[in-house]
């Protein structure tokens, strides 16, 4: 096995897009606003080393470690080529930034942009604190900590309540906890949610037998489980509850395509709901890596770093919707990614659809010190001590709290073009009924800020629904 030194590798996260500034082009408007947030209106940064990290993007048959993945194992040279190679398709290119022609900025109010938080030195200038920073190399050795092996009673548990839902002859998407009691199980579920809420915001679950179950015991056992964390949102244009996380064969290199349509690598990012929840029914061939990692801890490494960078993020950024627009929205919306609202720092990063936005007209193109801040974010976060990496196998449920971390995935293989020979994962998006408060520009994303009742996506014509099936 070829393993690369840790001179030669690329850092986990790395983008080329994002490794040199390109030239500052921000619209007079977008200056307005910086200024407006007691910002200078230009700067010009020195580009950071980008420190590789010694990260295995091997495969399960190459590295034979299923579950948690050290950083001392190397990594494997061709697989590394392989990964970097579809990274350069899919991202846009720091040359293609700089060349793109400057847009109008009429499509953009100014109203809009000064709707950005006012900036209090006191809030974004201190740390975090709590169980919501952490960092994975602490966590790499306690599974015992943040994951759960199911019992067979307690699966027997959850086979009552499948049978109990069947026989009621109620529509899943139409199941609440009281039609899915857990007697025994229901207490702990309950306790992971608010670990998820409160806590450290990431946990996993391990043993569904989802290869003894059908398809439709296993997706009613998967809502069924959710309505103990919180209530099921939409998840795409479709009006997806369960989204299949699956190869449909859109192009990667197309940075327009939701990335869980195919099979090329997800940069860091977070989803648009409080939480949420990824159960595998099949893994890959080679790759399909999850990392994920506290963005909270990245905040703070910023802070103490680079705290221009911090200004920066709580500047207002435009975010593509990737073409699922809510009635009477634009095709984009803007918003800090770094957000203190009631005394919390909640965290929007998604890092492809910064790139996508850049399409549409009347939106400024990223500068260079907003690239440098993205390369800087997902350097962070893609380092060792920061992130956790997992194999997540058959029957794994890995929940996920987005307002306080981030994730990725590496690009994979499937095993064939078969349905059933693709690497399968079905995601919950859920609103816990217990979670922050958040900012009310959160409701250009989320349609609603209340508690309980919030996020995913709704466009007009597309009634909520659960499909067997990738669609």
């Amino acid at each position: 096995m070829q393993v690369l030194s840790q001179a030669s590798a690329q850092p986990h996260g790395w983008h080329p897009a994002l490794a040199k500034p390109v030239p500052e082009k921000s619209s007079q408007l977008f200056q307005n606003c910086t200024a407006k947030l007691g910002l200078p209106e230009s700067r010009t940064f020195k580009p950071l080393p980008l420190q590789p990290t010694n990260f295995p993007f091997s495969s399960r048959e190459a590295t034979k470690m299923p579950g948690v993945v050290r950083a001392s194992q190397g990594v494997i040279s061709s697989e590394v080529d392989r990964l970097q190679d579809q990274v350069k398709k899919q991202i846009l290119t720091a040359t293609q930034l700089a060349e793109l022609p400057a847009k109008p900025t009429a499509a953009v109010g100014a109203s809009e942009l000064e709707r950005a938080f006012e900036i209090h030195d006191e809030q974004y200038l201190k740390p975090v604190e709590g169980p919501s920073v952490w960092y994975g190399r602490d966590f790499s050795d306690k599974e015992s900590e943040w994951v759960h092996v199911l019992t067979s009673d307690e699966v027997a548990e959850i086979e009552a309540a499948i049978a109990g839902v069947r026989a009621s002859g109620k529509q899943t998407k139409d199941v609440t906890q009281a039609d899915f009691p857990l007697p025994n199980l229901g207490p702990r579920l309950l306790s992971i949610r608010d670990e998820l809420v409160t806590g450290r915001g990431f946990y996993l679950l391990k043993g569904l037998p989802v290869k003894r179950w059908s398809r439709e015991e296993t997706i009613l056992a998967y809502f069924g489980l959710g309505t103990y964390w919180g209530r099921a949102v939409s998840q795409n244009g479709k009006g997806h509850l369960i989204g299949h996380v699956k190869d449909l064969g859109t192009d990667p290199t197309n940075i327009v395509n939701r990335v869980y349509t195919h099979h090329g690598p997800q940069p860091w990012h977070c989803d648009s709901a409080d939480l949420v929840g990824l159960l595998c029914l099949q893994v890959a061939k080679e790759g399909g890596l999850s990392s994920w990692a506290s963005s909270h801890t990245v905040y703070n490494e910023l802070l103490r770093s680079r705290p221009d960078l911090v200004r920066i993020f709580s500047q207002p950024w435009f975010i593509d919707r990737k073409n699922e627009v809510p009635a009477g929205k634009k095709p984009y919306y803007v918003m800090p990614v770094f957000n203190y609202y009631q005394g919390r720092l909640t965290i929007h990063y998604e890092n492809s659809f910064f790139q996508a936005a850049q399409r549409h007209p009347g939106v400024p193109p990223l500068s260079a010190e907003r690239l440098e801040a993205i390369a800087e974010f997902d350097r962070v976060a893609g380092s060792s001590p920061v992130r956790l990496d997992y194999w997540l196998e058959v029957g794994d449920l890995q929940l996920l709290n987005n307002h306080q971390t981030v994730h990725m995935r590496t690009g994979y293989t499937d095993w064939g073009p078969g349905p059933d020979e693709k690497r399968h994962l079905l995601r919950l998006w859920l609103s816990p009924p217990n979670d922050r408060p958040i900012h009310p520009l959160y409701g250009e994303r989320y349609g609603s800020t209340e508690v309980g009742a919030r996020g995913g996506i709704c466009v007009p014509g597309a009634a909520t629904k659960i499909s067997l099936e990738a669609e």
